[in-house]
This record gives structure tokens, C-alpha cells and sequence, in this order.
């Protein structure tokens, strides 16, 4: 009988938690969750009350990773839980400062977010006024809401939608990768 060697990844330290996907670059979110909400004792009801969700809602997050495509809902649940950031994909270098951290990189002075990173809703509103299109009739326009949901539409259009945030230099979820 052979036995089959266990994958030890680099979150192995924290703990045994299966990978995310196929992949296999971070831990699942679901499974780091649950066990730091057991290891911390904390139950449903009493996260249910803290954060104003029904405990249904909680389970389908713990249990079925309903809603973690949310940074802000990961950067609450691992600040509540002492969860690594960096087990649920999150930035770990600029995790919990307090200062406008982003304005000392470089970028636009954008308000901050209740999570202390810059407003996402104020850094697509900046960036959208800065890179305008060209109509069709030479006028350059600003992006309104509905040509940012078709550029970044995943069934068709992920390439363009990459080259246009890339030319602002910004991280998306859209990988070429899935083209």
C-alpha cells in the first residue's frame, strides 16, 4: 500500500486548511473562517449581533463563502476573528494603519474607506474622469457607469477591460488567464 504524500502550502503554519482552488496560491476563506471562529469561541448568535446580519446569513458566509468576493467583509471578519490577513487574501503590509497611506505612494489624495484603504467608489469616480473615451465623432467623453460594466464584462470582455485598469495601474480581479 502507497501512502500519498499531504501538500504542505505556506499557510500550513496557521493551519490545515485546504486550498481556495485549483490553483492552490491561498487557503480557502470559508475553512480559515470557521476555524478561527471556533478556535476564538465565538458563535453565531453573538456575531450575529455585532454585525447586524441573521445568523443565516452568517452560516451561508463561514459555511458556503456567500459574500467574501467583499474586501471590507474580509478585512472586518479578520479583524474581529485575529485572523492573519494574509490567510484571506488580503493585504498584509498596509493592514490596519490609520494614515493615508496611499497619497505617501504616489496616487490621488481619495478619502479613505471605513476599512482605512482609499474609497473605492471615489477611486473609480477619479480615475473614470481621468481616461476618457474617444466617441466616434473625435469628442472625448468620461466613462459613465454603463461602459465601465461592459469593459469589465467577464463573459466578453476581460482582455479590454484588463488594458484599460492596467493603464492606470491597478490590480483587478480580471485575470487574462481566465480569457
Amino acid at each position: 500500500m502507497m501512502l500519498m504524500k499531504k501538500a504542505c502550502y505556506w499557510w500550513c503554519r496557521h493551519g490545515d486548511f485546504p486550498p481556495e482552488d485549483e490553483q492552490e496560491c491561498v487557503p480557502s476563506p470559508r475553512h480559515v473562517l470557521e476555524a478561527y471562529r471556533l478556535a476564538n469561541k465565538v458563535s453565531f448568535p453573538q456575531l450575529s449581533e455585532e454585525f447586524h446580519l441573521s445568523e443565516q446569513m452568517l452560516r451561508r458566509i463561514f459555511h458556503q463563502g456567500h459574500g467574501l468576493d467583499s474586501m471590507q467583509r474580509r478585512r472586518i471578519l479578520a479583524g474581529r476573528l485575529d485572523i492573519p490577513p494574509e490567510l484571506l487574501g488580503l493585504d498584509s503590509v498596509y493592514w490596519n494603519r490609520q494614515d493615508s497611506w496611499w497619497i505617501a505612494q504616489g496616487y490621488h489624495a481619495f478619502p479613505a474607506g471605513d476599512d482605512g484603504y482609499p474609497n473605492p467608489g471615489a477611486v473609480i469616480c477619479w480615475y473614470r474622469e481621468q481616461k476618457k473615451k474617444r466617441l466616434q465623432n473625435g469628442k472625448r467623453v468620461s466613462w459613465t457607469q454603463y461602459d465601465l460594466g461592459q469593459a469589465c464584462d467577464p463573459q466578453t470582455q476581460v482582455v479590454q477591460a484588463s488594458v484599460f485598469l492596467r493603464s492606470f495601474n491597478i490590480l483587478t480581479a480580471c485575470s487574462l488567464n481566465s480569457a
